[in-house]
């Protein structure tokens, strides 16, 4: 049991310095005065999570499992910890972060408008509204939307 415990502060710890290095944890909120929330403005659409669900099965839930929940090996991608540790950055860090880095073993294999999809899945799943516009796989318009948080 603390051997468990020991790896995950360890997987933690690591993980952040990662995210650090990559430029996450500059609390880069993209908050200006132009920025928005995907809590409170629809970014994807309800088709494009739809279609999202369908690539996150083949391509992530392998190690992410069904209900985004992750294990020791993989983070969550739902839930509480998510929602709070990405509510002040950017969709544009988060797209970055996936299609950097995922899938584990081969980032970058999936089309720029699947990596959307999927983000637009993880979006739909952790209760951020859908809208009439899809997500864009465009950095350059991710970059002043906010995740923020969902209301429940």
């Amino acid at each position: 049991m603390k051997l468990q415990k020991k790896f995950k502060l360890t997987l933690f710890a690591g993980l952040g310095l990662m995210m650090g290095a990559l430029g996450f944890a500059d609390g880069g909120d993209g908050s200006g005065d132009d920025a928005l929330t995907a809590a409170a403005h629809p970014v994807f659409t309800a088709e494009q999570a739809e279609a999202g669900e369908v690539v996150y099965q083949q391509s992530c839930a392998a190690c992410h499992f069904g209900q985004l929940q992750g294990d020791d090996f993989a983070a969550a991608l739902a839930g509480g910890n998510f929602r709070n540790y990405w509510s002040s950055r950017t969709l544009e860090q988060f797209l970055d972060y996936v299609r950097t880095q995922m899938p584990l073993g081969q980032p970058g294999t999936l089309s720029d408008e699947a990596y959307a999809q999927v983000v637009a899945y993880i979006l739909d799943f952790n209760g951020y509204p859908a809208g009439e516009v899809e997500l864009s796989a465009d950095p350059a318009e991710l970059s002043h939307i906010v995740f923020g948080l969902p209301t429940e």
